[in-house]
């Protein structure tokens, strides 16, 4: 249980002290009444039980000594520990490692990673993953219990700014034809190719959607006949072959 203590005769000489989750005792000094300074001890009790207390000097550790106990419980493929320590090496001990793990901004970072292509020579997409890894890294950091930073620096905010990512360089937005070009790039293709049958095609492609495995198993019915009308082939029999003679 915590309780006070007066240290001199300043105008904040009270301390305080309160047990750690460990079984030991830490100290808080600088309070001016014996009541402030009860009331701060309890409150970290009150955290310590609830599993929110960080430990004001567990942000001390820098980000290199927290890695190298975070690299030792990781249980990963070879691939991937890899490239973990090809990011870390390259980017993230370089910049952070003397770092204590309580000083990293949310802000620090972000223009750290917005700087890296232009500084190491790398692309976007490396740079994020340097960051995502530094998240994971960080994330840890504040899940250990006690937690040794109280939230994440590294999380990305959502929904902001400009939408970018893997999957806008992945899914560029497609262009459709309308109706009247469709119809003039039809009649554009029957009179290069002086097929009339080729009008008919890709006004049907442009209207219907045929795909690729569509087009090439549809043929158009004999001239004479309604244009508009497609017969598919009939499917064919495959004929096993005949047996080798000997």
């Amino acid at each position: 249980m915590a309780y006070a203590e007066k240290r001199g005769k300043g105008p904040q000489a009270w301390r305080v002290k309160y047990k750690l989750p460990s079984g030991g005792e830490a100290s808080e000094s600088g309070f001016e009444t014996k009541a402030a300074a009860l009331a701060w001890g309890r409150d970290q009790e009150a955290r310590i039980r609830e599993g929110r207390w960080t430990d004001p000097n567990a942000g001390k550790t820098t980000v290199s000594e927290w890695i190298d106990r975070w690299l030792a419980i990781q249980d990963v493929g070879i691939s991937t520990q890899d490239h973990r320590e090809y990011l870390i090496r390259r980017f993230i001990r370089p910049a952070w490692g003397a770092s204590e793990l309580n000083s990293l901004s949310t802000e620090g970072i972000t223009r750290w990673e917005n700087g890296l292509p232009a500084q190491a020579g790398i692309s976007a997409r490396t740079a994020r993953a340097a960051r995502t890894l530094l998240g994971t890294i960080l994330g840890d950091a504040a899940a250990t219990r006690p937690p040794l930073i109280p939230y994440n620096p590294a999380l990305r905010p959502r929904n902001r700014g400009r939408r970018t990512g893997r999957r806008l360089e992945r899914d560029p937005q497609r262009a459709w034809a309308t109706p009247l070009q469709a119809l003039l790039l039809a009649e554009r293709a029957a009179l290069m190719s002086g097929r009339n049958d080729d009008f008919t095609m890709i006004v049907t492609i442009a209207y219907t959607g045929l795909g690729r495995d569509d087009r090439a198993g549809t043929r158009l019915l004999a001239p004479g006949r309604d244009p508009r009308r497609m017969a598919a082939p009939r499917t064919q029999r495959q004929v096993p072959p005949a047996p080798a003679e000997g």
